[in-house]
């Protein structure tokens, strides 16, 4: 009989892994590619690590308990060095370079350091500047504010190229933005095509009002088509002319 063994190798899986759903993708380059989306609010990380995920429940999650942030926190708190253990450390007893030189002359032999064989000085010990970091401010902010501005932004964008509405969903649109911003989670083809579009229709007809208002003549052009189902249309224009620099009289 033949019994196989499996060991896993390296460190133990962190604990924040069990609020995410991984899940393993195959690339066209025939490379897989794991991603992990938060179980309370569904935001996916397409380069997920212990450190992003943990910051995001913390953070940025606004549907993870209470509970679970608290002992979250408590656990970033608990890994922060203190100053009282770095002094113990650097205090702690060992073989003193005193004790090595008594023992060489006692033997008649001259004091020689471990390693290079030259006359040994005594050490020095060296304070090292540790200052505890917060997890937070590597992580990448977003306010509401911010996210409506980049919406409206990105919506008019596409509503001015002819780009479908559903052109974000491609799974290559989210990872490119998830490289540029983190933090910035785009809009849905739902919310695209309906408060984002609206918004800005609303928009160009204030302008187009504004104009029609101040512009001293208004003309009314029309035009007419049909599609390849023979279904007739017809488009009416106001034209009007901007007011020049030099006027006549």
């Amino acid at each position: 009989m033949l019994f196989v063994c499996a060991f896993q190798m390296g460190r133990p899986e962190s604990e924040i892994w069990h609020h995410y759903i991984k899940k393993q993708e195959q690339q066209p380059n025939k490379k897989s590619q794991t991603s992990a989306s938060c179980r309370y609010c569904r935001h996916v990380f397409y380069f997920p690590n212990a450190t992003r995920l943990q910051s995001h429940l913390t953070t940025h999650c606004k549907r993870c308990p209470q509970d679970i942030k608290q002992r979250l926190r408590g656990s970033l708190e608990s890994k922060k060095p203190s100053p009282n253990n770095q002094s113990d450390e650097l205090s702690a007893p060992g073989p003193s370079s005193s004790s090595t030189s008594n023992e060489a002359s006692n033997r008649g032999e001259p004091r020689r350091s471990s390693e290079s064989g030259s006359p040994a000085e005594s050490p020095v010990p060296k304070r090292r500047n540790v200052s505890a970091i917060p997890v937070s401010s590597f992580a990448d902010r977003m306010t509401d504010v911010e996210k409506e501005k980049i919406d409206v932004a990105l919506a008019r964008a596409m509503y001015h190229s002819g780009c479908p509405l559903s052109l974000f969903e491609s799974t290559y649109w989210r990872h490119a933005f998830s490289l540029l911003r983190p933090s910035y989670e785009i809009p849905s083809t739902y919310k695209f095509s309906g408060v984002l579009l609206d918004a800005e229709y609303d928009r160009a007809k204030d302008l187009g009002k504004k104009q029609i208002d101040e512009a001293l003549s208004v003309a009314i052009v029309s035009d007419g088509w049909t599609n390849l189902r023979g279904g007739r249309y017809r488009q009416f224009r106001s034209m009007h002319a901007r007011p020049s620099l030099f006027q006549s009289y």
